[in-house]
């Protein structure tokens, strides 16, 4: 796999561009020579198959990379397909988009949603998301939504998560973490945050050859770049072209993921962008866990997948079934589901992996039932002794009742 820091001034890639250079036309041209040297340099790949993928604005980047790879191939490539996670590919229908995922997920009301929907009709919603042309209408119905949904105290890439609230000065006391082979569950709230304290360090630069007097601290975002990026309004135009390549395409959504999410995407897929046929219907799709991962529906060429309770970052917060959708993808199912996955005590306790064992693990596992069984014991003991002292105090008082005389307070009192 090659990875590859695009446009120029993200991540570790220097330096900076001139601003005007910042398109997407630009950026493809530079791809497509980067993959021209890259491949001189290194001709033992050539004439391999040859997978794109990505995600996010992946979705103008990399229609626009294979659209150019069709129109003039590389003769060292045998471009096979391409695959985009929760893909930003048409700003009105992605950002139109957004608007009805919040309403559907109980983060706006319904008043909110019929406002929004009057006064951010057609393009109007995104020229006040992406660029500073909003009616005054639109964005007083955008604020109310924001203030409903409480938007800054929730992430929107990942709506199952947690936001984090990790302030300047508590990171030092989080330097050592353990490291640990996991295929489950969410990296953290505040990943991101890790992320650039670990790759901001120079002994880590050195050590992953990114060392340069240019590159100091790390960051998930260049926002000079953003900021001076010109955006393509619609990738969709490089679609008809690519689909009379013939080359395999798989569309993929976390559905946990507000931002661009499964709703636009399936919308300009289908009846409001490229209207493909539906070849395979919607159905759900399953991981090796044995456990419902998703939907999927198929059309010419092209499949769309969701990742249940995945985020804008689907392997981060779904690994295993990521991997076994992207392996399925390349190879196919009838290959894939060959495959052995690591298993984990989860899969043990859903009964998916019965035969499963880890010493260690197993171990803790029955430290903390033996944990658990003493408390539910000594609770049970308590609640029993509690019980009993409260049933006879309330029969001597019932009895005390009775006679209508005092003479009795049970039989650990004094008269």
């Amino acid at each position: 796999m090659v990875f590859l820091e695009s446009p120029a001034g993200v991540g570790f890639s220097t330096p900076e561009l001139p601003l005007r250079n910042y398109t997407d036309d630009f950026t493809t041209a530079r791809t497509y020579e980067f993959l021209q040297q890259f491949l001189a340099a290194y001709p033992s790949y050539h004439g391999r198959d040859f997978y794109i993928t990505g995600e996010s604005y992946a979705g103008v980047y990399i229609p626009f990379l294979v659209h150019e790879l069709v129109k003039a191939p590389l003769p060292s490539i045998t471009l096979r397909g391409f695959a985009i996670g929760n893909p930003f590919t048409d700003e009105v229908i992605d950002s139109n988009a957004q608007m009805d995922y919040d309403y559907t997920h109980g983060l706006i009301s319904v008043e909110s949603y019929t406002t929004l929907q009057t006064a951010c009709k057609h393009t109007v919603l995104a020229q006040c998301l992406y660029y500073d042309k909003c009616n005054d209408a639109c964005g007083r119905a955008i604020d109310v939504a924001n203030a409903e949904a409480n938007t800054s105290f929730l992430d929107p890439y990942y709506l199952n998560g947690d936001k984090c609230l990790l302030r300047d000065g508590q990171l030092s006391a989080l330097q050592y973490r353990y490291v640990r082979p996991m295929h489950r569950g969410v990296i953290g709230p505040c990943q991101a945050t890790f992320a650039a304290a670990y790759l901001s360090q120079a002994s880590v630069q050195t050590a992953i050859h990114a060392s340069s007097a240019n590159v100091s601290a790390w960051t998930q975002c260049n926002n000079r770049v953003s900021s001076a990026y010109t955006r393509t309004f619609s990738a969709l135009p490089k679609y008809p072209t690519i689909l009379r390549a013939g080359l395999k395409a798989l569309i993929y959504s976390g559905d946990a993921d507000s931002v661009v999410n499964f709703i636009g995407t399936q919308r300009w897929l289908t009846s409001g962008g490229l209207n493909l046929s539906v070849e395979a219907k919607w159905h759900a799709w399953f991981g090796p866990d044995q456990q419902l991962a998703g939907y999927t529906e198929g059309y010419t060429n092209v499949t769309f997948t969701t990742i249940k309770g995945a985020g804008h970052m689907v392997p981060a917060v779904r690994p295993l079934h990521g991997l076994y959708l992207f392996e399925c993808f390349l190879y196919g199912y009838d290959v894939c589901t060959t495959f052995t996955y690591p298993k984990d005590e989860l899969e043990n306790i859903t009964g998916a992996a019965p035969d499963f064992f880890d010493e260690a693990s197993v171990s803790n596992t029955a430290l903390w039932l033996l944990l658990g069984a003493a408390s539910i014991v000594a609770i049970a003991v308590g609640a029993a002794a509690w019980h009993r002292r409260t049933v006879h105090k309330k029969s001597a008082y019932v009895e005390l009742k009775a006679n209508g005389q005092p003479t009795q307070y049970g039989s650990d009192a004094t008269p």
